[in-house]
């Protein structure tokens, strides 16, 4: 059987629109090694398989009686083009996997957005050229036209850029991590009705069969449409939903740590000031003593010990006074030099809860990003907290190993699985809305900082 060359010609370009729409997500993708022969095979068989499946539609119809158009003919045919249509879909998601480093679920989710956008620009191009083509549909033939090809750029063109700014956009790294299985089962859902759709035949000299037609590529368009709003917006929300979760979690997580924290460090300062009592008491009673130096020294060194656990901060304000403590313990513990300058009657209007949150979420985004300097001498941290005519400012910087990323002015988590973390800055934002504040993060040089301005009033 000779191939025709249309037809074949058909089947290549709809494979290479499907690859073109895939890379609208290329900066969220990691393409495997041998890429390019991979892409090569991949459009290969894509185009070999859509050209196969017509040819199992042509041969089946051949034993039905086409010219009544009767009811087994309609039936047969929408089911060979609605299982043509998924077969060519199934190839193209194994070509997904194939090129990229993907997930099954990652690459399902690729491939109903691109198989969408391709069937919107195509059902677009069709309704265009049955108000001003010289033909009712769209066959590659067209292109060997400049009126066609003018037509097919200038379609395709603005659907898939709308579609990226509109929806691919939207999608970031790690979002592969919430896509929901039923969503994705509603979505190939939509791609076999749409596929039915695809076998209805253009109109022949019939305004009737024109409406009809128009009709049809219409409610495809919907279709896809509604696949993409479903995708993208519904993956937003589940994002959203979960990172809410995680953040509720984790400041439920942090009011107990800031309880047990309060507890700790005031039955360490209650042991501290016992003792030191106490060796005031041994000290005044070995004055006399032959070896009260060397037992006095032994003492000063207990002081020392003491005064390192020993409450350092006293601000004014309980629950700050906690937080700097237990921060500054761990800044000790990691070499860290950490000073603060702090008015803690200036957030007096605070809950306890929310100052731990606040200072503690900073603190410990300082303390991670100052740890990893090799010199001790280079981790710093500052912080200083002060009140002028009703306006709280809190400052907080410190030196870091690696710039961060900023995206919409807020640094970005540096750790690889992202959507488990981040939730520090998300927490800081949380309590500056509540007190209806703003914060400001940039860099100055070498130096990370946050600036938060609280209205006390």
């Amino acid at each position: 059987m000779r191939l025709p060359i249309v037809r074949m010609s058909d089947m290549s370009l709809l494979a290479a629109e499907l690859a073109l729409a895939t890379l609208l997500f290329a900066r969220q993708l990691k393409p495997r090694r041998h890429w390019p022969l991979r892409c090569a095979a991949s459009l290969l068989a894509l185009a070999v398989v859509s050209l196969l499946m017509a040819y199992v539609k042509d041969f089946v119809l051949s034993f039905i009686d086409t010219s009544a158009f009767n009811t087994p003919y309609f039936v047969v045919t929408y089911l060979l083009t609605m299982l043509s249509g998924l077969s060519v879909f199934a190839v193209f998601v194994a070509s997904v996997r194939l090129v990229f480093e993907t997930t099954v679920f990652h690459a399902l989710f690729i491939g109903c957005a691109s198989y969408a956008t391709q069937n919107i620009a195509r059902c677009a191009l069709s309704l265009s050229l049955m108000r001003f083509g010289p033909i009712p549909t769209f066959s590659s033939s067209i292109l060997r036209e400049e009126f066609g090809i003018l037509i097919y750029l200038s379609i395709y063109a603005i659907v898939y850029v709308s579609c990226y700014f509109v929806f691919f956009r939207r999608y970031q790294s790690g979002d592969e991590d919430f896509i929901n299985r039923k969503i994705l089962a509603i979505l190939i859902a939509v791609i076999a009705v749409n596929s039915l759709l695809s076998a209805v035949y253009p109109p022949k000299d019939s305004d009737q069969a024109s409406m009809l037609y128009t009709f049809v590529l219409l409610s495809r368009i919907f279709l896809c449409v509604m696949g993409l709003i479903m995708q993208f917006f519904v993956l937003d929300w589940l994002k959203l939903r979960f990172q809410q979760s995680q953040l509720e979690q984790l400041l439920e997580s942090q009011k107990a740590q800031f309880e047990i924290a309060k507890k700790s460090i005031d039955t360490v300062n209650i042991n501290a000031h016992d003792l030191k009592h106490q060796i005031a008491v041994i000290t005044s009673a070995i004055h006399q003593s032959e070896s009260a130096r060397a037992i006095e020294s032994e003492l000063d060194e207990m002081r020392r010990m003491i005064d390192t656990v020993d409450t350092a901060y006293r601000t004014g304000n309980k629950a700050l006074d906690v937080t700097l403590t237990e921060k500054s313990r761990i800044c000790q513990s990691k070499d860290i030099c950490l000073s603060v300058i702090a008015d803690g009657a200036a957030v007096r209007f605070m809950s306890d809860v929310d100052i731990y949150i606040l200072f503690g979420n900073a603190l410990d985004n300082a303390i991670e990003a100052t740890e990893a300097i090799a010199d001790p001498s280079g981790r710093i941290i500052s912080a200083s907290v002060r009140q002028e005519q009703g306006v709280v400012s809190i400052h907080v910087e410190n030196t870091f190993a690696h710039a961060p990323t900023f995206e919409n002015g807020m640094p970005q988590t540096q750790k690889h699985d992202k959507a488990f973390h981040g939730y520090g800055v998300k927490s800081i934002q949380r309590i500056v809305e509540k007190y209806g504040g703003n914060m400001k993060a940039h860099l100055i040089r070498n130096l990370f900082c946050l600036d938060v301005i609280l209205t006390s009033a």
